[in-house]
């Protein structure tokens, strides 16, 4: 058997280069959420060659009769996208749901690496945020609702898939706009990045948020904003994001751990202190 090869991608490379332009190729009727249970995130991050993992998938489901891959996209720990199945392609995803006619219609499915039944891994970070960001985007480019949106464990009974730890409300809720919502403020925290007063960031629920692009850059990392997803992007990576007067925010602990910068809070001076170690 030739082994098939997979490409891995930032989710705005995925939104511009495999989402896009197939728009007027195939229409979404719905987009079914689905977990992989195996492979694991700990089998995803114990594999050095991540593209085996995709590949063992794909061996898989061969051999349970399927002509390919069942899933038109893969979303690993790290919050990259992998390839799958053509989006022309029905997707293997439930039986009596997945729409096989060759009409040009059919449900946009994609799976998360990952055991998210109770007591096992979680659904966060950036993993997280491509799995929200992504489903905007194709909300966005197929004119979907979240009443398209359905869980493998809706259309097959028995099944806990995405996973029992993943109510559909809790994903519905991030799956939500955040960046058109007003939040609730705190107070304005000084941001210092290595001793260097960079910007004023506000406290959201008792988490410090900080102008994403002003304080990325500062921190040596690229920042983009994704319109299909309504997020801030870092490195390529989509962070949660909140518009505060225009800008968007993102929480500065997740963009620090993002860049490999370390916070420090003084409740003295109201102030973060973000460092960033400069490459040797």
């Amino acid at each position: 058997m030739v082994q098939r090869q997979f490409k891995r991608y930032t989710l705005p490379d995925y939104i511009e280069q495999v989402l896009r332009p197939n728009t007027g190729k195939v229409y979404f009727s719905k987009i079914h959420v689905h977990g992989t249970w195996r492979p694991t995130i700990a089998d995803y991050r114990k594999e050095m060659n991540k593209e085996r993992i995709i590949q063992i998938m794909w061996r898989a489901h061969l051999l349970r009769g399927f002509t390919d891959i069942a899933q038109h996209a893969s979303i690993d720990p790290e919050g990259y996208i992998w390839d799958g199945r053509s989006l022309l392609v029905p997707p293997a995803s439930a039986y009596g749901n997945n729409d096989p006619d060759n009409d040009g219609v059919h449900p946009f499915m994609f799976e998360m690496i990952g055991n998210f039944d109770y007591g096992n891994e979680k659904l966060e970070g950036p993993q997280l945020s491509t799995s929200v960001g992504l489903t905007r985007a194709v909300m966005y480019l197929w004119g979907r609702v979240t009443g398209d949106i359905r869980f493998h464990r809706e259309m097959q009974p028995g099944k806990t898939c995405p996973g029992s730890a993943i109510t559909k409300e809790w994903f519905l809720d991030q799956v939500a706009d955040a960046s058109l919502q007003k939040p609730k403020l705190g107070d304005p925290v000084i941001v210092r990045i290595n001793g260097k007063h960079i910007t004023d960031g506000r406290l959201i629920d008792g988490q410090t948020w900080t102008p994403a692009r002003r304080t990325g850059e500062a921190l040596g990392a690229a920042v983009g904003w994704q319109q299909e997803a309504r997020m801030v992007t870092v490195n390529g990576i989509p962070f949660p994001t909140v518009l505060i007067g225009g800008s968007g925010y993102v929480a500065l602990r997740e963009l620090a751990e993002a860049v490999n910068a370390t916070v420090a809070w003084d409740a003295r001076t109201q102030s973060v202190y973000v460092t960033k170690k400069k490459n040797p």
